[in-house]
């Protein structure tokens, strides 16, 4: 179910139906999802019931949107250094955590200082959106 399309003039109508395949109409649903919880209209569970849409494919969404927003902001080129998109997973999974579990999260970021380093020591210092 998208929006109600009664405000779109008819050439969005024409290139709505020219250009309309599953993953865009997923990304649209996956948007109204997003608005209709940000609006407080539908509680989470709610906006994915009534828009047809999983966790899983809300969650790609999320990430999709995430992984743009640290390009575009931190790059000029659409390169990004490895540290600092890692630095920003840790920080994003610590947000999360109250202080009973932030303790606890030391593996995940031992992980993450791993994957770092071995991702240096084969010549990954940059990561480029794609």
């Amino acid at each position: 179910m998208l929006p109600d399309r009664s405000k779109y003039t008819e050439a969005a109508h024409v290139g709505e139906e020219f250009f309309h395949d599953k993953a865009y109409e997923l990304e649209r649903q996956c948007m109204v999802v997003h608005s209709a919880v940000q609006r407080k209209i539908l509680s989470f569970p709610e906006a994915l019931e009534a828009y047809s849409v999983t966790k899983e494919q809300f969650g790609n969404y999320l990430v999709k949107n995430i992984r743009q927003d640290v390009f575009t902001t931190l790059s000029k080129d659409g390169v990004v250094d490895v540290d600092m998109y890692l630095d920003i997973l840790k920080k994003l999974f610590h947000e999360v955590l109250d202080d009973s579990h932030a303790k606890k999260a030391a593996p995940v970021d031992k992980a993450i200082d791993k994957l770092s380093t071995e991702m240096k020591a084969e010549g990954y210092y940059k990561l480029v959106a794609g």
